[in-house]
């Protein structure tokens, strides 16, 4: 008798550590799980802007890069969406949603995705044309997401927050844009292009 309740007791003990077991490892899976995915920046975190009063057309926006890369398993249907933004100076051009539909992605692979930002130069502190630079950081989240996020089936994969500063290039007879032509149509999905002129001005000598 007591050596079938010691077999029982040991048959239970081996059961319990087998589901701990179990356990750990789902853990550990779902650990990797939220970390299979990345996000980071390509186009450095500074957005430079012309706001210069000879300068026709002004520049005030520029597109951010970022590269997705999916170690996790395959995604049938991935999008990358930028929003969240703080600060007021900061934000998606007029044309731009902020969601980018980056369709399948492989286990491994990395996809390019970009986004068009704006800077609203009369909410820099005091801003007059030609001083348009901000150094306060002006954060934004960048999401990764499985299904398109305008479902409320979507998943959220990855989710990183990046920072973006201003800076105003030389007014005074150095590099200057004299022309910007364009496509006609600059929808979404569409290909445009922009041919810029632009001449490289003299800079003074630098004081040694």
């Amino acid at each position: 008798m007591m050596q079938s309740r010691t077999i029982t007791a040991l048959r239970r003990a081996f059961r319990a550590t087998r589901i701990a077991l179990l356990l750990v490892g789902l853990l550990l899976a779902g650990e990797q799980l939220c970390g299979a995915q990345s996000i980071t920046s390509t186009s450095g975190s500074v957005i430079y802007v012309d706001s210069a009063g000879n300068v026709t057309p002004n520049l005030f926006g520029n597109y951010v890069s970022f590269n997705v890369t999916n170690t996790g398993a395959s995604i049938s249907d991935a999008w990358v969406t930028a929003g969240g933004f703080t600060g007021n100076v900061v934000g998606l051009g007029s044309a731009e949603n902020g969601r980018y539909h980056i369709g399948p992605l492989a286990s491994g692979a990395t996809r390019a995705v970009f986004f068009y930002l704006e800077v609203t130069c009369t909410n820099v502190p005091g801003f007059q044309a030609g001083k348009c630079s901000d150094a306060t950081p002006q954060s934004y989240t960048v999401k990764l997401f499985s299904g398109d996020p305008l479902v409320g089936s979507s998943t959220v994969l990855a989710s990183q927050v990046f920072s973006e500063t201003v800076l105003d290039t030389t007014a005074a007879s150095a590099n200057k844009v004299t022309s910007i032509i364009t496509t006609s149509s600059t929808a979404l999905g569409t290909t445009p292009w922009w041919r810029i002129t632009w001449c490289r001005g003299l800079l003074p000598p630098r004081r040694r």
